[in-house]
């Protein structure tokens, strides 16, 4: 029944999807959390953060609305791209329980912000699958990678993963992956003469090397609540993770390769959690980028499954009650 209603019109999964995150939001904007402080060179967060620190409801309700924009453009690219079925939106219904699974996280974060970017990337990196030096789309990854890591310094780590989705993609021009570098060090080079006409550059740079220092940081120390809740979404990812790995779907090439880059967010969220300080619990909401696409694909392909959805709904229930009437106890 819960899988039938996904696959009905856009219409109604669409209110379904609004009217649901804004029921886990609810008690988040009326009692808002504060915005977790900047870490590292992050000049743009820092900006945002003094803006928007003093109003925490703003606060909150602009993480909603970020929230809900990425998880409907999450569905579109799947969509777009045939790495979902036609015609629902259930990727997007998870990816807005996940990214709203516990009150305390429910404000505008740098982490949430950079899984925008990282939306913003995996699009132009579909787009130029097939095309001939695709260099404008390159260069835009490159500098959207830059842009996101000013938000959230680990970020920075996108590199790596732009240069592996590059190989995974078969570019052998040496002029895209020019066009990439480009793009990821022109924001640094106006954001280094900025600092030098301030005379701030020695200062942020000493900043930006600190950032790749490893902090080992205690998690958040939360409620039983909280750590019951993790284990049983991690579960709940690590299932369907081993189900698509030992039995992915017969796909086209071009669909097995932007599935990879996909899967390797996973490696990019660990690769980067050591940098991540007192975030890190923020942190792993990289993952809800990938667990949305495999949790929804295991929930639709895997047969005999009534059990699957029965915890998947009693999963949201459990959220549902907690963000409305336990909330931070």
């Amino acid at each position: 029944m819960f899988l039938k209603f996904f696959r009905s019109s856009f219409a109604s999964q669409y209110i379904v999807i609004g009217l649901t995150g804004l029921i886990l939001w609810t008690r988040a904007i009326t009692q808002p959390s504060p915005m977790p402080p900047p870490v590292g060179l992050v000049p743009l967060y820092r900006l945002i953060y003094f803006l928007l620190s003093a109003f925490p409801v703003i606060s909150a309700v602009t993480g909603f609305i970020l929230a809900t924009v990425c998880a409907f453009l999450l569905n579109h690219l799947l969509d777009k791209n045939d790495l979902i079925i036609k015609n629902t939106s259930l990727t997007a219904f998870i990816f807005i329980i996940l990214i709203s699974y516990f009150p305390l996280f429910l404000t505008l974060n740098p982490v949430l912000i950079s899984l925008f970017f990282l939306l913003m990337i995996l699009k132009r990196l579909y787009e130029s699958y097939g095309r001939s030096e695709p260099l404008n789309l390159f260069y835009a990854t490159g500098f959207l990678g830059s842009i996101g890591s000013f938000f959230y310094s680990p970020f920075s780590f996108i590199w790596l993963y732009l240069v592996f989705s590059m190989v995974i993609l078969r570019s052998a021009s040496w002029r895209e992956y020019m066009s990439l570098l480009i793009g990821l060090f022109t924001p640094f080079l106006f954001l280094a003469v900025y600092y030098y006409w301030f005379d701030m550059l020695e200062a942020r740079a000493m900043e930006f090397a600190h950032s790749f220092h490893i902090h080992f940081m205690p998690a958040f120390q939360g409620s039983a609540i909280y750590f019951a809740l993790s284990i049983v979404v991690i579960l709940f990812f690590l299932v369907a993770y081993s189900a698509y790995i030992h039995r992915p779907p017969e796909r086209t090439l071009e669909v097995r390769r932007k599935s990879l880059l996909l899967l390797w967010i996973i490696g990019l969220t660990f690769i980067s959690s050591p940098f991540a300080t007192g975030l890190l619990n923020y942190h792993f909401e990289l993952l809800f980028i990938p667990a949305s696409w495999l949790i929804s694909f295991y929930l639709v392909h895997k047969k005999k499954g009534l059990w699957k959805e029965v915890v998947f709904l009693l999963l949201v229930v459990t959220i549902l009650l907690n963000n409305l009437l336990i909330f931070y106890f």
